[in-house]
C-alpha cells in the first residue's frame, strides 16, 4: 500500500480531506498510531481534514488527535466547504514557507 501512495503522490505534499458523514469510523489503535507518525508519507502531510455529522464519529476523531497526536495539523468540520477553505489557508501558508526556503534572506 505504501509502494502505491508514493507513486501516486511522487515528491508533493499531501492535503486530504477525510469525509465520514453518513459512516461510523472503526479504526484499531495499531492503525490510529501508524497514520499519525509512522506511514512512509508523514512527513509530506501538511494537513487532513475531517468532515464529520456524528458525535460518535467526532468524538474517535477527537480521541485520535489528543491521544496520537498527529505530526500534521488536523481539523474536524461539519461540512466540505469550511474543510476546503482551511486545506487552500493551509496551503497557501505552506507555499510561502517554500518560498522563503528556496530564496533565504541574506544575513547581512
Amino acid at each position: 500500500m505504501n509502494d502505491v501512495f508514493e507513486k501516486i503522490i511522487d515528491s508533493h505534499n499531501i492535503y486530504s480531506i477525510v469525509n465520514t458523514k453518513s459512516r461510523f469510523l472503526n479504526i484499531t489503535k495499531e492503525a490510529q498510531k501508524y497514520l499519525a507518525s509512522e506511514a512512509p508519507i508523514v512527513p509530506r502531510v501538511k494537513g487532513s481534514k475531517v468532515v464529520i455529522n456524528n458525535l460518535p464519529t467526532r468524538l474517535l476523531v477527537r480521541f485520535f488527535i489528543r491521544f496520537f497526536s498527529p505530526k500534521f495539523p488536523t481539523k474536524t468540520f461539519r461540512n466540505e466547504h469550511e474543510a476546503l477553505l482551511w486545506l487552500r489557508h493551509l496551503k497557501e501558508k505552506n507555499k510561502g514557507k517554500t518560498q522563503k526556503n528556496l530564496n533565504p534572506t541574506p544575513k547581512i
